[in-house]
């Protein structure tokens, strides 16, 4: 069942593979390449924390064994991990390839792999500063038309107090306009 399921990952039948490999888990627990082939049907799957769980029983029955340790790397590296915030993932990952390579692990993949995390690491952390400087871009512009808001009202109330003003002076000097012709016509009246 191991071997069929190992084939059913290369065909890329992730589930049929998971079928077969757990079937084989069960019938045989201490079967540590069934396990590790498990995890990688379940990898493929993108069923990752299922993945993650089962490459983790595998390190603790055989912390010496090696490939688990790529592999945990690669699952890092190519998926984003529930609760794993990005740039975290991505070193989580180097720290795996690094065991890997502790372990004696030779694969020639794993410098590129490396500097692909590194490469994530770089984008996701520029993309944070990008983010955090568009967020106070965002209050400054909010700030600033609070700023004229305040600004524009203040304006239209003194405008409108002017105007308030303007019109009290043209009614008194209009009163006084009238009282004034009102006392000429009385005394103009008076003289005739």
């Amino acid at each position: 069942r191991n071997a069929f399921g190992a084939v059913l990952i290369e065909n890329q039948d992730y589930e049929g593979a998971a079928r077969e490999l757990e079937a084989a888990v069960a019938a045989a627990p201490e079967f540590t390449l069934a396990y590790v082939n498990l995890a990688s049907a379940y990898r493929g799957q993108q069923q990752l924390p299922k993945a993650i769980e089962t490459y983790q029983k595998v390190l603790k029955q055989r912390p010496d064994y090696g490939d688990i340790y790529f592999n945990l790397g690669i699952a890092y590296l190519d998926s984003e991990v529930a609760g794993t915030e990005t740039v975290q993932r991505f070193r989580t990952a180097i720290d795996y390839f690094n065991q890997y390579r502790a372990k004696g692990g030779k694969d020639e993949r794993v410098d590129q792999y490396i500097k692909d995390a590194n490469k994530g690491i770089e984008k996701e952390e520029r993309k944070r500063e990008r983010d955090k400087k568009d967020a106070l871009r965002k209050v400054e512009q909010e700030k600033k038309k609070i700023e004229d808001d305040a600004k524009a009202k203040a304006e239209a109330e003194a405008k409108a107090k002017a105007d308030a003003e303007a019109a009290a002076k043209a009614e008194a000097e209009g009163k006084q306009k009238a009282e004034d012709d009102a006392k000429k016509k009385a005394e103009d009246d008076a003289k005739k």
